[in-house]
């Protein structure tokens, strides 16, 4: 859409490097946070005495790489691919 516009291709690696970064940090930050509610909830079981049965230990190194690194990976990957040379419009003008 941005090509139609005439926008120059520092523009568009901009445009796709920030949409990704905000799609993919989104989904991942979203989906990181729905990730922990299973391993809460079974955390929270008591056995007779009152002490958790699982402790909550989530992979924290794992779920913060999740969280930072995919969104820049993809953000770099959508920024590298998004360049390009302007493409050449003509005038379709109908014929009379």
């Amino acid at each position: 859409m941005l090509t139609s516009l005439g926008a120059s291709p520092r523009v568009r690696r901009a445009f796709g490097f920030w949409q990704a970064v905000v799609i993919v940090g989104l989904g991942s930050v979203i989906g990181v946070l729905l990730g922990l509610v299973p391993s809460f909830a079974l955390s929270l079981t008591r056995d007779t005495a009152g002490f958790s049965v699982l402790p909550f230990t989530p992979p924290w190194l794992q779920l913060a790489l999740i969280v930072v690194a995919l969104p820049a990976l993809v953000a770099v990957g959508g920024a590298l691919t998004a360049g390009g040379n302007r493409t050449g419009f003509s005038n379709r003008a109908a014929f009379d």
